[in-house]
Formats: C-alpha cells, sequence, structure tokens
C-alpha cells in the first residue's frame, strides 16, 4: 500500500527490551537452554500519540542456579517488530529511518537482586543504541534487534531458597524524529503474563552416583575357566541412568591362581564419583562341593513358653567349608502362636552356592501358665518353748522339742500344726543303719539317717515300713501339710505329705495317687513306746552300740555319740525322740533331700516351689 505521510505528526517511541539469562560463573548449574518471551507494549509519546509494538526477549537460560550464588545474565537480545498499521503509518511519516537510543530498560526482579541489592535493575545503562532501519512504503511490518549484534551481560545474586523470577518492566526511548529526538515511555499492555523466566534454586548436589554390581562378589573361577565380566548398572539422583558411563579397569588372569580386583567407577554432571569393587578369585579345579553347610540354633531347643509370652527367635548360624559365613542365607519357616497352648515347629534352611542345603528344626512348646506361688520356706528350726516371732519366714517349720508341737509360718506369724507325740507318748528314733531289737517299744519308730528307711516296732520287733527319700522326679520330691488327706492335683509321684490334724504322713504314688504310709504321732495304745526311767532308748549317731544304753541323754540338741544313748532319768520322754542334727538352737536347718528328715519326724522340706497348706 502506498502510505502518506504525515505532516506535523510526533514520532513514535521505539522500545526494545533485552534478554537477561542467568548462568552461574565457575559452579555447579545444570544444563542451559535457549529460551524466547514475546511481550506487547505501547508507547505513550509526549501524552498523546501511542504506537503499539511487540518485543521478543531470548536468552539462555540455566535449568537451576544455588543457593545466595552470584550469577550472570549472558548474551541476551531483543527483537523489536512494528506490525499495527496506524503504528507503522505514523512511524513512516515521522522517523523513517528509525534510529535512535535505549535509554532505559527495567527488569523487576522475585527472589534475586543486582550486585548492589537492587530488585528494579536498568539494563539500558548506559543507554543502547537502535540501529537504523528503513520504513519501505509497502511494508506490512518492520523489525530491528537490540544489540544489532552479540547480546548483553547483567550480573546478579540468587536468593536463599525457591526461584528467582524475572518479569518484564517499564522501557524508555529517545527516538530521532522529523522534530528531533523525542522521548518515549512504554508500558507493558495489561492481562498478559510478564514472566520472561522462572530459574530454580537448588543445593549443590553432592551426592554420588550408586553403583550395584552384577553376579557374585567375590567372584570364583577354576584355572583355566573364561572369565566374562558380570557387569555393573548406576543411577545418579540427578542425573538418572549412568551405566553407560562406568570406566571398569583391573584384569584377571584365569590362568593363574590367585586374587584379581575390578574397579568400577562413574561420575555424575556434578562431579560426584562413586567407585565399587569386584574381588574375582582363580583357583585350581576343586573336587565338587558336595558338603552342606551347618547350622547351629540359639537358645533352648526345646524351647518353652507359657501362654500369653512374647516370643522372640534366638535365631540360628550357618557357615560352609567353601562359602563360609552363611547366616544371612537362612530362611526360617514355620510360625509360633503363644495364645495357644501347643507344640510348634520352626524350620531353619539355607543352601551354599554348590545347592548344598541344611535345615534344621526347633521345636517351640507353648503350655498353660503355672499359678504363681508365693515363696516356699524350706527351713526347720527348733527350739525349747513356742518359736519367737521374728524368727523364719512364711513356709518354715519350728520343733518345740519340749512339748513335740510343729508350727508353720504362715502371713500372719507362727501356726501350731500339729503334735509329734501319741496320747502315751510314743517314741521315734534316729540312727545309722538298722535299730537294736532292743531298741524302744511297741509303736516306736525308728528313721534311719543313712538309707531315710522307717521302720514301726510292733510286739515281734522291728519291721520297714518305708523310705522317706522319695522318687527322684526332675524337680527332685517335696513335702505338703494341710489338714485333712491331700488332694488328688496335689503334687507328683514321690512328694509327701502330712496331715497337720492327725500327724498322718502319705506317699504319691504314680499309679494309685496319694497312700497312706503312718502315723507320725504315734500309738495311743497304753504304754506304747513310753520308755521308762531304766529303759534303753536308741543313740542317733552312736554306730557302735545304736540303740545301746548310755548315760547322760538329756534330750538336748548337739548330744551325740556315746552319750545319746541309754536312760535319761525321765527328761527324753514326750516324744522329743533322740537330738536333732548338731546345730546352735533356733539356727535354720536348711536341709537338702539327703538329709530330710534328721529332726524328729522330721516333716517337711521343700524342694520345689511349693506352700504348706
Amino acid at each position: 500500500m502506498i502510505r502518506v505521510r504525515l505532516k506535523n505528526a510526533l514520532f513514535v517511541f521505539l522500545a526494545f527490551q533485552l534478554l537477561f539469562f542467568y548462568f552461574p560463573g565457575k559452579i555447579n548449574v545444570q544444563a542451559a537452554k535457549e529460551e524466547s518471551k514475546v511481550v506487547n507494549y505501547t508507547c505513550d509519546v509526549l501524552g498523546a500519540l501511542h504506537v503499539k509494538m511487540k518485543v521478543k526477549i531470548t536468552g539462555t537460560v540455566p535449568e537451576s542456579v544455588l543457593p545466595n550464588s552470584e550469577f550472570t545474565l549472558e548474551n541476551s537480545y531483543t527483537e523489536v517488530t512494528f506490525d499495527d498499521p496506524s503504528s507503522l503509518d505514523l512511524l513512516y511519516s515521522t522517523a523513517n529511518p528509525l534510529r535512535g537510543q535505549v535509554t532505559g530498560f527495567h527488569l523487576l526482579l522475585e527472589n534475586a537482586a543486582d550486585l548492589n541489592g537492587k530488585t528494579d535493575v536498568n539494563v539500558a545503562d548506559p543507554p543502547l543504541d537502535i540501529p537504523e532501519t528503513p520504513i519501505p512504503d509497502d511494508a506490512d511490518s518492520v523489525s530491528f534487534r537490540v544489540p544489532e549484534t552479540g547480546g548483553k551481560n547483567v550480573s546478579l545474586k540468587a536468593g536463599e531458597s525457591g526461584k528467582v523470577v524475572i518479569k518484564a518492566g517499564q522501557i524508555t526511548t529517545n527516538l530521532v524524529t522529523v522534530l528531533g529526538a523525542i522521548p518515549s515511555v512504554c508500558t507493558p499492555d495489561a492481562e498478559q503474563d510478564l514472566t520472561v523466566n522462572e530459574i530454580p534454586i537448588e543445593a549443590p548436589d553432592t551426592t554420588p552416583p550408586v553403583i550395584t554390581l552384577n553376579g557374585d562378589n567375590p567372584l570364583y573361577l577354576n584355572v583355566g575357566d573364561e572369565f566374562v565380566d558380570p557387569g555393573a548398572t548406576a543411577t545418579d539422583d540427578v542425573d538418572g541412568d549412568l551405566t553407560e558411563q562406568i570406566v571398569v579397569s583391573g584384569s584377571v588372569d584365569t590362568s593363574k591362581p590367585g586374587e584379581y580386583t575390578l574397579t568400577y567407577t562413574v561420575s555424575d554432571s556434578a562431579g560426584n564419583e562413586a567407585t565399587e569393587t569386584r574381588t574375582v578369585i582363580v583357583r585350581e579345579v576343586q573336587e565338587p562341593d558336595t558338603t552342606p553347610p551347618v547350622i547351629t540354633l540359639k537358645g533352648d531347643n526345646p524351647l518353652y513358653l507359657n501362654v500369653g509370652d512374647e516370643f522372640v527367635d534366638p535365631g540360628a548360624t550357618a557357615t560352609d567349608d567353601v562359602d563360609g559365613d552363611l547366616t544371612e542365607q537362612i530362611v526360617v519357616t514355620g510360625s509360633v502362636d503363644t495364645s495357644k497352648p501347643g507344640e510348634y515347629i520352626l524350620t531353619y534352611t539355607v543352601s551354599d552356592s554348590a545347592g548344598n542345603t541344611a535345615s534344621v528344626t526347633r521345636t517351640v512348646i507353648v503350655q498353660e501358665k503355672e499359678e504363681e506361688q508365693p515363696p516356699a520356706g524350706g527351713s526347720w528350726y527348733y527350739g525349747e518353748g513356742a518359736p519367737d516371732e521374728d524368727l523364719g519366714s512364711t513356709g518354715d517349720l519350728y520343733l518345740d522339742i519340749a512339748s513335740g508341737d510343729v508350727y508353720v509360718k504362715q502371713e500372719n506369724g507362727w501356726v501350731l500344726a500339729f503334735n509329734m507325740i501319741g496320747g502315751d507318748g510314743s517314741k521315734i528314733f534316729t540312727g545309722t543303719g538298722a535299730p537294736a531289737a532292743e531298741l524302744g517299744k511297741a509303736g516306736d519308730y525308728y528313721l534311719d539317717t543313712s538309707a531315710y528307711d522307717l521302720y514301726l516296732k510292733d510286739e515281734s520287733g522291728w519291721k520297714l515300713i518305708g523310705n522317706l527319700k522319695g522318687a527322684k522326679g526332675d524337680d527332685g520330691t517335696s513335702w505338703h501339710v494341710g489338714e485333712g488327706k491331700p488332694d488328688s492335683s496335689l503334687g507328683r509321684p514321690g512328694d509327701f505329705y502330712i496331715d497337720a490334724k492327725t500327724g498322718d504322713l502319705y506317699i504319691k504314688d504314680s499309679e494309685n495317687g496319694w497312700v497312706f504310709l503312718l502315723s507320725l504321732k504315734g500309738s495311743d495304745e497304753p504304754g506304747g513306746g513310753n520308755p521308762g526311767d531304766d529303759e534303753p532308748q536308741g543313740g542317733n549317731d552312736d554306730e557302735q552300740n545304736n540303740g545301746g544304753p548310755s548315760n547322760g541323754n538329756t534330750g538336748k540338741n548337739g548330744s551325740g555319740g556315746n552319750d545319746n544313748g541309754g536312760a535319761d532319768k525321765g527328761e527324753n520322754q514326750g516324744g522329743s525322740g533322740n537330738p536333732l542334727p548338731d546345730t546352735a538352737t533356733k539356727e535354720p536347718l536348711l536341709l537338702s533331700l539327703g538329709l530330710l528328715l534328721t529332726l524328729l519326724g522330721g516333716a517337711g522340706w521343700l524342694l520345689r516351689r511349693r506352700v504348706f497348706q
């Protein structure tokens, strides 16, 4: 078209905008790329005329910058285009050819600033020249580049975190017109995105890649085998797959036995390096490995638990004559439910590199929890008169050697349980070996303290009626005390029970349950076992003259040997029997099963956790 020259017209402002681009120098910056952004401007000339233009901003933008780092906007330029007909007519008439200067181009920064701390940066300081550009008569558009060649660099500093945002701001120019140099102000049009660039602020990449070796490490070969490297893979949290960049150094000579090392190395774009090594062991030709590994269980087997207990597998170890420690390769199958009583099996399995497999099992037995019993006493005391309240602990027994009374200590103190003396005062003797024939009277008892055989004397003499050691069970033999006959559920085979009301002694049989043996109170028959002043009384420790007469027995604890025998002027009547073991008065007699019942009729030492009823 033919343009009409407009006289007295004012010139129209030409603006250009520079693209500036962040490029941190000598720091860890990701790859950069060229980007462009077009922004529409309207230029106000002397407050009366308006010229429209398009400004294309181009530059190379980095993918990220470091926190608080300085970086440079490099090689940025703009291309200004006029394609609005009325604006072209005005320029054609007043400013042809186009020329002049850009005096101001403002960039607005977010999360960044220039090196002086400003966030409104004029990159056209000093001014930039507008190249001389003719406007043809029939042109539909006209464009020029600022700068005409090259680009503009601007130094900035990034913030702490987030991203740097660059937005297009105001442009000012002095355009040469027919009326001389005329200033103008160009403002971005409303309702458009003015963001030129967004640059992430990222912490430096200090994480090295991760190399994963394929195949075995160490890798075993025989002399003469062909070695083929199983290879490796590499990944990086920023660069991704770096497998192709792995460099392998080292070599393997399979013609000679020895240990060889291969090193795998890779670096990411930030320069972080990772290495892994593989050991290749070349050995003389080996016989086939047919020996399985050896598994050793830790902890008990079988392992006992109560219902409700927490089960923690004690584990196991595994070793192989070729592969060494295989503990980490053990596989455990099976389960344990401690909420239910039962027998559970855990199987531990492991295989070596030759395929030899070993397995062992652990049996876990979950059983009902036994009722918790209060602590048993287990000590015998003796003395003349009732026991002191502060003596002993719950479950202990005390014998009053003056009266034959037996006390049991309960939570509320000492309680009289029974009396060892019958209505007519039968006696119980102790000694080593069988009793002498002349010892005692009908109705008396005798305990052989070496064999713990118990004898009863009737009109025909002494008769063996039982052994007080009891059966040797897993937990030893226990003594129980209560009133009345023993409950069938009490104790286990080999245990003894004393009825504190009657003095009856029972033993528990595996087939028949509790069986009555005898009454420790002795006979109530007239004259039964109650010796007169001159009646022999049976020595406790007199092996040479067991049961024979002797003088000086006072019935006190500690007398023994030849002084523990004959008639005692009635001082040892009333069933006090032979002396107790040689200990101080009211000191505890901590009796093991092998010393049980060395007391008068000695009933009751608890070896298991039992409580006197």
